[in-house]
This record gives structure tokens, sequence and C-alpha cells, in this order.
């Protein structure tokens, strides 16, 4: 049987400054534990409000698809989406910007609104997005699309 180490938590900290006449050694290990648990609360806290971001993005996405407006809202909706999935604006998706979160975002865009409206042909796609229809079809071809 291993034995379970309770060092790393805050009650573990505060027993080992407790328990023990205080040294400089014990202290930074009390101090240096405390700082774990105070670090690993903090990644609970952000990937728990990343879960939260993503919930609401697919609560948004659900409506997205049942949205009944005009074509061309459903679109500029659909690209802001993907967007702000990738961590991106709308007007940073539609610019001329090379920067490769933007990139990713604007490839995931025309995939998905190539996907939606299949009806749509590459020079149409090319036009939405104010690029050449190769970009959208290298895009389609990089996601797997094409």
């Amino acid at each position: 049987m291993f034995a379970v180490s309770t060092r790393h938590t805050e009650a573990g900290a505060k027993r080992i400054a407790s328990e023990r006449r205080a040294t400089p050694r014990r202290d930074a290990l009390a101090a240096a534990s405390l700082e774990w648990a105070s670090r690993q609360a903090a990644k609970k806290e952000a990937e728990d409000q990343r879960k939260a971001r993503m919930d609401a993005l697919a609560i948004e996405r659900r409506a997205l698809i049942k949205l009944d407006r005009p074509p061309g809202h459903a679109i500029r909706a659909m690209i802001d989406l993907v967007a702000r999935m990738h961590g991106a604006t709308y007007d940073e998706v539609m610019s001329k910007s090379r920067r490769h979160r933007v990139v990713m975002a604007r490839q995931a865009a025309m995939c998905a609104v190539a996907y939606k409206r299949p009806d749509y042909s590459l020079p149409m796609l090319g036009r939405i997005f104010k690029r050449d229809h190769t970009t959208v079809l290298y895009a389609l071809r990089v996601r797997g699309l094409r």
C-alpha cells in the first residue's frame, strides 16, 4: 500500500508548519505547498470558466441552427459564432489579417458556411469572405471537407 501524502493540501501544509519546530526548510516547504494549492485552485477556476463559456457557445449554436432569419444574417451569425469559438471577432475574420489565430478562425468559418450551405459555390463563398475561391478551396481541403 502507498501512503497518501497530505503535504500538497492546505491542511497538510498547516500541519507541517504547526507540528514541527519552525526551520527555514520546513517554512519553505509549507509556503510551496500553499502556493501549489492556490495554483491548482486557479487552474480549476479557469477550467470551469472555459467550460461555462463553451456551454454558452453551444447553446448559441443550437439556437443558430433553428434561426428563422434571412440567410445573410444567419451566415453572419454563424461566422461570428465560429470566430468567438476560436477567440477572434467577426471583424477580425473578415479582415486581411494573417495572424495564425485569425486564419484558423477564418478557415473554420469558411468550412462552417460551406457545410451549412452546400448550394453556395466556391466563388460565392469567396465573395462572402472577401477572398479568392482558391483560398476557400484550400480551407476546405485543410479541414478535410474536400
